[in-house]
């Protein structure tokens, strides 16, 4: 525009600073939610609204991170406990099969004792020879064989001593 001088005159400014619309109206701002207060006495920042993404979450394995982890710790889980437990209850199996009458075993109680007679179920223990002392026991209550565990160590130390 151009005034009676011949001069232009500067157009109006934007009205962005002024909070005003063109036109004179108040410009309207979208509302914000306002962090609330919580029992606990903490601020509680409202939950991000929109602006793209599906929702999964990040990390490094993006929404199913929590699955892959829950997945491995089973793996781990089995690897560390599990596994070695069968491996052992599988070698502890093959030996109550491979007894026979000689062996010196330990009890689960701690009693060192030769077999005598053995079936299905039972074993006849001799525990001490110049008496003829014998027990019956489940064929499960065997721990091991007497010269092959640490089961002997503890029977001997804390087993049957008195006085």
């Amino acid at each position: 525009m151009a005034d009676s001088t011949g001069t232009k005159s500067p157009e109006p400014a934007a009205p962005a600073a002024t909070g005003a619309t063109p036109a004179g109206e108040p410009q309207v701002k979208p509302l914000e939610a306002a962090p609330r207060e919580v029992k606990s006495g903490t601020v509680e920042s409202p939950a991000p609204t929109g602006g793209g993404g599906s929702g999964t979450g990040g990390g490094p394995f993006g929404g199913n991170g929590f699955i892959f982890l829950m997945v491995g710790l089973l793996v781990v889980f089995y690897f560390m406990i599990m596994h070695p437990q069968r491996k052992r209850e599988k070698a502890r199996q093959e030996m109550l099969g491979k007894l026979k009458s000689g062996d010196r075993v330990v009890t689960v109680s701690g009693i060192v004792g030769e077999i005598v007679e053995i079936s299905e179920q039972d074993a006849q223990i001799r525990i001490d020879a110049r008496k003829d002392v014998r027990m019956r026991v489940r064929r499960a209550a065997i721990a091991g064989l007497a010269g092959d565990s640490a089961s002997e160590e503890a029977a001997k130390d804390g087993g049957g001593q008195a006085g």
